[in-house]
């Protein structure tokens, strides 16, 4: 951060951490984590993990109640990289060393990515085996203040 504005970020998840929350059998739970994890989905063993790098800040309001920012980020899944653009809420602390919390949702193409498995988009027909290409990622990030 610099004078209220995002200069760069760079985030790495570890896709061998993929967990499901929702569903409540145990043997489901796994069978879905590990489908997802498969080369069907993530192929986490050939790519262990996703990077987004912030590649600008705009912004938008002084609004703290509200998606107040948006970002421009490129998002790299199984080895390809995107540019996506969403908003965020982002808020600073007063304090001299401020931490900064960011928060926000942001839909994904999965097939921007090469992951086609049971896409309306390269299988004709599926009925109910499709599966949709779009999934919902939310977010809550916060910093510590620096204790110089």
């Amino acid at each position: 951060m610099d004078k209220n504005v995002l200069m760069s970020g760079k985030f790495i998840f570890d896709m061998t951490s993929i967990s499901n929350t929702d569903i409540e059998s145990p043997e489901w739970k796994l069978k879905l984590e590990d489908h997802l994890k498969s080369e069907d989905f993530f192929n986490v063993d050939s790519f262990p993990m996703a990077i987004l790098e912030i590649k600008e800040h705009q912004r938008l309001s002084d609004d703290q109640s509200a998606s107040n920012n948006q970002i421009l980020a490129d998002l790299t899944i199984r080895g390809i990289k995107q540019e996506l653009s969403f908003p965020i809420s982002l808020q600073q602390s007063d304090s001299i060393f401020s931490a900064v919390s960011a928060e926000g949702t942001v839909d994904i193409d999965r097939t921007l990515f090469n992951i086609q498995y049971k896409s309306g988009k390269f299988i004709e027909n599926l009925g109910d085996k499709l599966i949709y290409d779009d999934f919902t990622v939310q977010f809550m990030v916060q910093t510590e203040e620096n204790q110089k």
